[in-house]
């Protein structure tokens, strides 16, 4: 991270003024930036901003139990407009849905196991809403090789403007 941060910053990657305890995010201190990581067993994404912003990486061939995901973690209308898929495209669905739903839990500094039904991504997949505060974010999904990942902010633009580093 401190290499990624060095070379964005233009300095040393012992010189970058990186923050991070144990069991916490990594932070910069104010007036540098935010971040927010991901990572899975062979990849890690570090996203680097003058807003807040989150992300989430995963492989893209992660098998998971999509049907019982969607039934249990998903709202209504995701449920609706997700349902009549089947095996490989119900996974890839709900896997990306997933990626946007996770980078919004770390935009927002919360839990999954708190926050993720109450965050709905929108047709077309382009932003985002809390349903119960009603904040919008954007958000943008990516494939790179072996990987998807999604990045969310409150601004389309911020999301034109991120620093993104994956190793």
């Amino acid at each position: 991270m401190r290499a990624c941060l060095g070379d964005r910053f233009q300095l040393s990657p012992e010189a970058v003024p990186l923050q991070a305890p144990p069991g916490e995010p990594p932070v910069l201190p104010n007036g540098w930036g935010f971040l927010s990581l991901s990572h899975c067993p062979d990849a890690l994404l570090l996203g680097c901003s003058k807003h807040p912003i989150g992300l989430d990486l995963e492989r893209r061939d992660r098998m998971l139990p999509a049907a019982s995901i969607l039934r249990r973690s998903y709202c209504r209308e995701e449920q609706e407009r997700l349902q009549h898929l089947r095996a490989e495209d119900l996974r890839l669905a709900v896997l990306r849905h997933w990626l946007i739903k996770e980078a919004s839990i770390k935009w927002q500094q919360g839990a999954i196991s708190r926050d993720l039904r109450f965050w709905e991504v929108r047709p077309g997949m382009s932003s985002v809403v809390h349903q119960r505060s009603q904040q919008t974010l954007a958000a943008a999904l990516h494939d790179y090789d072996a990987w998807a990942f999604a990045v969310v902010a409150a601004d389309q633009q911020v999301l034109q403007s991120i620093t993104l580093c994956l190793a």
